[in-house]
């Protein structure tokens, strides 16, 4: 079994081919690949048949040989680059453009939901996370 990284783009779940032998590796993948293709509105992780072909070392994608498997499995979280993506799993609908200005629907309870709700919407949209505005320095709680 191996972990599969998608992105929702224009009204379709697409991949790129690479599978994953954790669900932290694939979920850190998709969320890279939602930050550089365009026009992406979401992402998950599916569960896969195929075999495990990638691997995120130090941050950095390793093709991997089905011999190194059994080695990598019990020491990624030791390998793995810490993940990027924000602590809040609450999401944001986006809708706009730079012309007319943007909106801000929501908040919705996870991916899922907010993913939902945008295929009902008619106009440009996407799913942002929020996240826990920065500590200032010098300020206390």
């Amino acid at each position: 079994m191996s972990y599969r990284p998608m992105v929702y783009v224009q009204g379709d779940w697409a991949g790129n081919g690479l599978r994953f032998a954790t669900h932290e590796e694939a979920d850190t993948h998709a969320y890279l690949l939602s930050m550089s293709w365009s026009p992406v509105s979401a992402f998950r992780v599916d569960e896969s048949s195929d075999p495990v072909n990638y691997a995120l070392v130090g941050g950095r994608l390793v093709p991997v040989a089905e011999e190194d498997l059994a080695a990598r499995r019990w020491s990624v979280s030791d390998k793995q680059a810490p993940c990027t993506r924000p602590m809040s799993k609450q999401c944001v609908l986006v809708v706009g453009n730079l012309t007319d200005g943007f909106r801000f629907i929501g908040p919705f309870a996870d991916l899922a939901e907010a993913v939902e709700f945008s295929e009902s919407v008619d106009t440009d949209n996407w799913v942002a996370t929020l996240e826990e505005p920065p500590k200032a320095e010098g300020r206390s709680e």
